[in-house]
């Protein structure tokens, strides 16, 4: 029985793992995150690092996250590189290597290829064109460059919403929203989870995991179409980059839109069609953000030969923590199921403003008393980052009367620090401050017990300073009270 090609892994404690290239699939996943086919675990490794595209000789290496990087027999690649990958040739990743294994008969394995005969589309067939069939016909450009990249084959949908190509099998069903960067970090050494072909490796130290899967991006009135218990993703499959198509005409109004949370960033695509044809055109997103940000409207168009249409594509970031701010890499793409093997895409940047809000909790306990024996009050105050980046806080204790020593641990330099505290937080995250309040009036003897008033102000450091004060009170009580002297 013929043996399809592998890849070996090595992890960078010695541990071997094999992994099949299926021919069925044609492309391979390599990231941190779990729904990748190859889960490698490291600080150096991106979410969806890289692809490996098998399905024709020679296999290609695509790096698809923003600033990853990758070596391929000695050859440094960054974001949207690619490298030709042969049998026994060496990938090297934050201490992994990953190889490739031929396997026997593999002229009918993940490297065999044949070229399929564009099929011919009766007329009684096609849907009905959607545009004006009078509209101005489009003269189809001539000794345009051929697509860069590995030319995904898309699926054809028997209804008109455009559901994008599934993802391996390692998928789960019902996949959530990866958001650009976790909210929570995972702590250093704790092992990665999910349900990845290969497993994941522990590398010394584990770098922060997503808490989610990737996203579902789906046309205005689209749904998901699930299979064996796995659902259509719109997952980056090669470079966010344009590719540029000779029947699959496309042009957009921008390339980089900037907009605020709750606010909208719109583009215009121009589609034509410069085949042959009457055919339909599919449109959607690729990209790490969250489907339930897009609209595209509409999500597929009927064009004559040399017609065109236009479509609107907007996306909208709510007010969450998850509306990461930040630079977001996206590709507005087209296929056609009458025209096999054709993509077209546009990348295109959106530019998420910041906003800033935090919470404060309860001051715990907010009322306690000291002695001449017991001095030290023992406080702690619970602060959240709800905005979309990273923020510095400040939190600052003081009392009435200047009678009251304060003490705050500090995350950062491993000491206590006096009066005040400073510290960042990722978006989502909360810290809880431990704070030690001393009063420096005790007393051994004494008529009655002293109440100190204490106010502890939380405040962030950024161009929108705001500030959020709590109330907690000490009592200061003396060894030897009013009824003891009176018993004396």
């Amino acid at each position: 029985m013929a043996q399809r090609d592998q890849l070996e892994v090595v992890s960078p404690q010695g541990d071997l793992l094999f992994f099949d290239l299926d021919e069925r699939d044609g492309v391979t996943n390599v990231g941190r995150h779990p729904s990748n086919d190859v889960v490698l675990a490291g600080q150096g490794i991106a979410d969806f690092h890289f692809v490996i595209d098998h399905r024709s000789r020679p296999y290609q290496v695509s790096v698809i996250s923003p600033g990853a990087q990758v070596t391929v027999n000695n050859q440094q690649l960054g974001t949207d590189g690619t490298s030709p990958l042969q049998a026994w040739d060496s990938i090297l990743l934050d201490g992994f290597t990953i190889i490739l294994v031929e396997g026997s008969g593999n002229g009918n394995g993940a490297g065999a290829s044949a070229s399929l005969p564009t099929p011919t589309v009766p007329q009684s067939q096609l849907s009905p064109p959607l545009p004006n069939p009078t509209a101005p016909l489009l003269t189809p450009p001539q000794n345009l460059p051929p697509p860069t990249g590995p030319v995904v084959q898309p699926t054809a949908a028997p209804v008109a919403p455009f559901v994008s190509a599934p993802l391996p099998a390692s998928v789960g069903a019902g996949a959530p929203v990866v958001p650009v960067t976790p909210p929570f970090v995972t702590p250093a050494g704790q092992a990665a989870t999910g349900g990845a072909t290969v497993g994941v490796f522990n590398a010394p130290a584990v770098a922060p995991q997503p808490t989610s899967s990737p996203p579902v991006i789906l046309p205005n009135g689209g749904a998901p179409v699930e299979s064996n218990g796995t659902e259509s993703v719109h997952a980056p499959v090669q470079p966010l980059s344009d590719i540029v198509d000779e029947l699959l005409v496309i042009d957009i109004s921008a390339r980089e839109v900037i907009v605020d949370v709750e606010g909208s960033a719109s583009w215009q695509l121009n589609v034509a069609n410069g085949g042959g044809l009457v055919a339909r055109f599919d449109i959607h997103v690729e990209g790490w953000i969250d489907g339930s940000w897009v609209t595209v409207e509409p999500g597929a168009v009927n064009l004559f030969e040399g017609a065109r249409a236009s479509i609107s594509v907007d996306i909208t970031p709510p007010r969450l923590p998850t509306s990461r701010a930040g630079i977001h890499q996206l590709a507005v793409v087209v296929t056609s199921p009458n025209y096999p093997g054709h993509r077209a895409q546009r990348a295109i940047t959106l530019v998420i403003n910041p906003f800033y809000e935090f919470h404060v909790g309860e001051v715990n306990p907010r009322q306690q008393s000291v002695s001449y024996f017991r001095r030290t009050a023992q406080l702690r105050l619970p602060v959240q980052n709800r905005g979309n980046s990273v923020m510095s806080f400040r939190v600052e204790g003081v009392d009435d009367e200047n009678l009251i020593t304060f003490e705050m641990d500090s995350p950062t330099e491993g000491t206590r620090l006096v009066r005040q505290v400073e510290f960042s937080l990722e978006p989502s995250q909360t810290m809880t401050v431990p704070i030690s309040a001393t009063p420096r009036n005790h007393q051994f003897i004494g008529a009655g017990g002293h109440q100190h008033s204490l106010t502890l102000t939380t405040t962030i450091l950024s161009q929108q300073p705001a500030t959020r004060s709590v109330l907690a009170q000490v009592r200061n009580r003396p060894v030897v009270g009013p009824w003891i002297m009176t018993a004396l």
